[in-house]
């Protein structure tokens, strides 16, 4: 089956991480929307959800059998180096 996107997260820079299940990695594409590289963790297990923590990424497994791995229902701190935007809060 072809990589599925799961999760997104927008850099200052103005590059995208996306999660990928499949391959289980995280890909950054730049603002034109070409591919730069590609994150790998022997931690990632489904990677679904992804959020902006100073210059790191925090990411979340979306593993669905927490019994055959219970280290998938963790969230893992990846640094990346960058910062994201800011949290787009409501106001009421």
């Amino acid at each position: 089956a072809p990589p599925q996107a799961t999760g997104l997260a927008f850099a200052k820079s103005g590059n995208l991480y996306v999660s990928l299940i499949g391959p289980n990695q995280i890909a950054v594409l730049d603002p034109n929307g070409d591919e730069i590289r590609r994150i790998s963790n022997p931690l990632f297990h489904s990677p679904w959800g992804l959020a902006f923590s100073g210059k790191s990424l925090l990411v979340t497994n979306g593993d669905l059998e927490p019994a055959d791995n219970p280290d998938a229902w963790k969230i893992f701190k990846v640094y990346v180096g960058e910062t994201g935007l800011p949290l787009n809060r409501p106001t009421s």
